[in-house]
């Protein structure tokens, strides 16, 4: 490869975009007829798909025709809804950009990595991701991380004309690279789709999904032992109808919409924090974000500005500090350098570097987050800057000029100063120039962000690089701690004790003198016994950011964090993102609304009509009229994912208990079965068709006012208003049912009965509803600590 090779004109550049297009992977998953086939997956499909052919194979060709229609409905739904879920993640998806440096008609700038093309002269540097298959024209002391290509975690040296693929990282060094190939035809092309068609599950759906399939293998066990009880007890007068009967009956135990209700709260909740600045890149992050415990962070850009200044040079100095700090200061974007640059113009000084006598400059060092040392190789020497306790001590200092430094660094430290040290080093002998003392200003609202987190019952603890008096300062002055015994050193923490290593991570809130294997290792304790969030942005955070159930980084962050992280802040301001913990909390409760509106009100229906299949000479209630039932109250279930939510309860993290869920389903479940056999004790002199007609109504009625009892953990009276969606959903639902039974519909065997029976119907499905009401407030009265 020609090492003077200039590059691409804009004119080539965007005559081969649009030969080759941009330069991203397809995601195979987004076409509207794959969402259509996953609609096939559910078993509920399946089963109704079975239902259908017994009808036409029995000669009872209308059912089939019934049930093929609820089979279409059910279909059309939950494909409208994923559709718009899909349309919604793809659209989240586009806001989510990555930036890389190109060299374009001789002139470097920063592009989307999307539109990079083949031929294109990138520069990349430290903590960047590769945007694309390269040839390495230039390389300074370059060191590439290839385990998202091989798996192997060692990194490995790369030298002029070797080959970088697309998806690796920038460990160590930089270099000046020609992208040879892109997007799908590059080396990482296939396992990025992979990646990109791979979607991460949260706890609490995985949870519900076991449940759900829990209640799918009972139904099934009780289809075996009614189906078996009603042969042995000669109540099969027709083998087809009673087969259709108890397959009916078992769809219906089934929380078929959750995973609809679950994707489209998800999706619409994401796009609407992404309008805020929040851009969530896997949906079902929000539900973990609502469930954090514990937030942590470095102190910078969340309780500072991330503006240093530069405020003081150390007396113990050579006259020369400022002239090695403006040489280092190389970056428009790390705040140090932006400091020092600042601080040159506003004193008007006119500095060089030709006292210094460097040299040509050979290549520079990057930041080493564990030696904390940065600087540059020039022919005649090297220049370094870093903290003062890696730098100092390699100096050639005596002790008591040591000693000195030393006192003054910490008295600075004490009013929350940072101090950097600077060194020139020539003939491996290292000569020290001075310190420069940064201040980093307290943000504005640092105190109105730690008091939202104790509002919503967040625990946040800040994890930090700096000094021990410098951390506790900020901490102190943004009200985080009480005084210095809430900060404590990374290395003082007990990681060899695991129980003592819990108190001590419980007991302090400021972490100082952090790196990267020591943050790691501290959100690896807490996540034991916490949900954990994690705020980071540099090369150092990225493990923590892997780790962490919520990982979150500011849009400037580095390019291995943003690819390590669940969700990018445009927006600097952290009370959105607090907003956005309650956010995911709404979600949770909604999504557990329709949990538990489902599991109670088949709970009871299911084994009440197994039962009575078994004393009655007629079934209960028809198989047809079972499906219409069940979707007829889905039409205001679907809404249930925007429903409001009572500030209450959202105030604390939610972890869902299955035996808590499980024991309240029961109870409800068993109210609701003594109201079917009180139901029945009314009815039973009517005709048969009667009572099946009037029962489908009575379900359906039952439904719809649960609703607005379960949704709050109050008297339904007392809990947050209801959502006019869903009220005028339930009220169509409720509207339909009436005039169905009014009216009657014999081609779907709904008889008609009069209005004098709906109002009796109605008032009793009140009363079941009020007793369940008192059993609920019972309930959570005496589960007071109760946490799903």
């Amino acid at each position: 490869m020609n090492p003077n090779y200039p590059g691409l004109t804009s004119a080539e550049a965007n005559q081969t975009l649009l030969t080759d297009g941009l330069n991203q992977v397809k995601n195979n998953q987004d076409s509207w007829f794959k969402i259509f086939l996953g609609e096939f997956k559910s078993p509920i499909v399946y089963l109704l798909i079975v239902s259908a052919l017994i009808s036409f194979v029995s000669g009872d060709g209308f059912d089939g025709l019934v049930i093929s229609a609820i089979i279409l409905i059910n279909l059309g739904i939950g494909f409208t809804q994923d559709f718009q879920a899909n349309n919604l993640a793809q659209k989240l998806q586009s806001f989510i950009k990555f930036q890389s440096i190109v060299i374009r008609d001789g002139i470097e700038s920063k592009i989307d990595s999307q539109n990079i093309v083949k031929g294109d002269l990138i520069k990349l540097k430290l903590g960047e991701i590769v945007p694309a298959d390269c040839c390495i024209i230039d390389a300074q002391n370059l060191t590439v991380d290839e385990s998202a290509i091989t798996g192997e975690s060692i990194g490995v040296e790369k030298l002029k004309e070797a080959t970088l693929f697309s998806g690796s990282n920038i460990a160590a060094g930089n270099c000046l690279a020609v992208v040879t190939a892109t997007g799908s035809k590059s080396q990482f092309g296939q396992i990025s789709a992979l990646a990109m068609n791979t979607k991460k599950v949260s706890e609490f759906n995985r949870s519900m999904s076991q449940l759900s399939r829990g209640f799918l293998i009972v139904g099934v066990a009780f289809f075996i032992v009614i189906f078996g009880m009603q042969i042995i007890l000669g109540k099969v007068d027709n083998f087809s109808a009673s087969l259709l009967f108890i397959l009916a009956l078992t769809i219906s135990i089934v929380p078929e919409a959750l995973p609809v209700i679950t994707s489209l709260a998800l999706a619409g909740k994401s796009l609407e924090l992404a309008k805020k600045g929040l851009l969530i890149k896997h949906q079902t992050t929000l539900e973990d974000l609502g469930n954090m415990d514990i937030l942590c962070s470095d102190k910078t850009g969340t309780l500072t500005q991330n503006k240093m200044d530069l405020v003081e040079i150390s007396p113990f100095q050579n006259a020369q500090v400022l002239e090695i700090a403006a040489v280092l200061a190389k970056s428009e974007t790390d705040a140090l350098d932006k400091a020092t640059i600042a601080y040159v113009h506003e004193k008007q000084l006119n500095l060089n570097n030709t006292n210094l006598d460097l040299g040509d400059l050979v290549h520079d060092i990057p930041f080493d987050p564990v030696t904390r040392l940065s600087g540059m190789v020039f022919d005649k020497c090297t220049l370094w800057r870093g903290s003062p306790e890696e730098l100092i001590s390699k100096t050639n200092l005596d002790q008591t000029q040591k000693t000195q430094i030393i006192q003054e660094i910490q008295t600075n430290e004490d009013q929350g100063r940072r101090g950097i040290c600077f060194a020139k080093e020539t003939d491996n002998k290292m000569e020290f120039f001075g310190t420069l003392y940064f201040a980093d200003e307290l943000k504005s609202n640092a105190h109105e962000l730690i008091e939202k987190c104790r509002e919503a019952n967040v625990q946040l603890k800040i994890i930090t690089g700096d000094s021990l008096k410098v951390a506790s300062f900020i901490g102190q002055k943004a009200g985080l701690i009480m005084d210095s015994s809430g900060a404590i050193l990374a290395g003082d923490l007990l990681f060899e004790n695991p129980e003592l290593l819990l108190i001590q991570l419980k007991t302090h809130s400021v972490f100082a003198r952090c790196n990267p294997v020591q943050k790691y290792k501290i959100i690896q304790a807490l996540q034991k016994h916490y949900v954990i969030g994690y705020l980071g942005d540099g090369i150092n955070d990225a493990p923590s950011l892997k780790l962490a159930q919520a990982s979150i980084v500011v849009d400037t962050a580095s390019d291995i964090a943003k690819s390590s992280s669940d969700i990018i802040m445009t927006n600097s301001d952290l009370t959105v993102l607090i907003e956005a913990i309650r956010d995911g909390r709404i979600v949770y409760e909604n999504i557990n609304k329709y949990t538990k509106l489902s599991l109670a009100g088949n709970f009871g229906n299911f084994f009440t009509i197994g039962l009575l299949s078994l004393i009655l000479n007629f079934p209960p209630m028809l198989a047809v009229q079972i499906l219409l039932a069940n979707l007829i109250t889905d039409i205001p279930l679907l809404n249930l994912s925007v429903d409001n939510v009572a500030p209450d309860e959202v105030r604390k993290p939610k972890h869902q208990v299955i035996s808590r869920l499980l024991l309240l389903t029961v109870i409800l479940g068993l109210v609701s079965s003594i109201f079917d056999f009180i139901f029945f004790a009314f009815y039973k002199h009517y005709d048969p068709t009667i009572i099946q007609t009037s029962w489908f109504a009575f379900s359906i009625f039952t439904e719809l006012l649960l609703l607005f009892s379960i949704r709050t953990k109050k008297p339904f009276w007392q809990g947050d208003k209801v959502k006019l969606l869903v009220f005028f959903a339930s009220t169509a639902a409720f509207l339909i049912t009436v005039f169905m039974a009014l009216v009657g519909f014999q081609w779907i065997k709904i008889q008609t009965i009069n209005l004098t029976q709906i109002v009796g119907i109605a008032l009793l499905a009140l009363t079941y509803v009020l007793v369940s009401e008192i059993c609920k407030v019972i309930y959570y009265r005496i589960y007071t600590t109760e946490v799903d």
